[in-house]
């Protein structure tokens, strides 16, 4: 579990994090607790009165400071919505992000002229004519490394990206087998 205590430092904020730290340890309940200060990062989480408290990500509370009680029904609540979460399997994953990198006819053509090329590009421009712009056809590439569907660099300058042969037959067996 990671919570962040939200705060300029001011003397309630500091009370509010050992508050926190006391009920964490009460519960046994083992946690990487952050003091945020910085208030442009503060801001980031849309909270406008501190202190505030963040945890996995979620803002559960701002603008008051809690008694004992509170702080442990919020940590119960945050436990259990982390236990009930949908847990998906690691080929339900992987599928989901094959899905992704065929949704759309830009990534199947550069997978289709790669798959052809059996060679490397160096450059953008060796993929041949796409009616998109660089910056564009960058984020289809994030997206096609991100399903390892291809493989390589695809950050300008060092550009030297190519298909993963071995993950498209993955791919090919995953789809195949969720078809069926």
């Amino acid at each position: 579990m990671n919570i962040k205590v939200l705060g300029a430092g001011c003397h309630n904020c500091r009370v509010f994090e050992n508050a926190v730290q006391e009920t964490l340890a009460e519960m046994k309940i083992e946690a990487n607790v952050e003091e945020v200060e910085n208030i442009t990062e503060i801001m980031s989480y849309g909270i406008l009165h501190t202190p505030g408290l963040v945890i996995d990500g979620k803002v559960v509370l701002s603008g008051k400071i809690p008694t004992n009680k509170e702080i442990k029904d919020i940590i119960k609540n945050s436990i259990r919505n982390e236990e009930t979460k949908v847990k998906f399997s690691s080929n339900q994953e992987q599928i989901a992000r094959i899905g992704l990198a065929f949704s759309h006819p830009a990534r199947i053509f550069i997978l289709e002229t790669l798959n052809s090329m059996h060679t490397c590009c160096t450059s953008c421009d060796s993929i041949g004519e796409t009616p998109i712009d660089h910056d564009t056809l960058h984020e289809h590439l994030k997206i096609l490394k991100g399903a390892g569907l291809i493989q390589g660099e695809i950050n300008p300058p060092k550009i030297n990206f190519c298909i993963n042969r071995i993950n498209l037959e993955i791919a090919k067996i995953l789809i195949t087998n969720f078809l069926k």
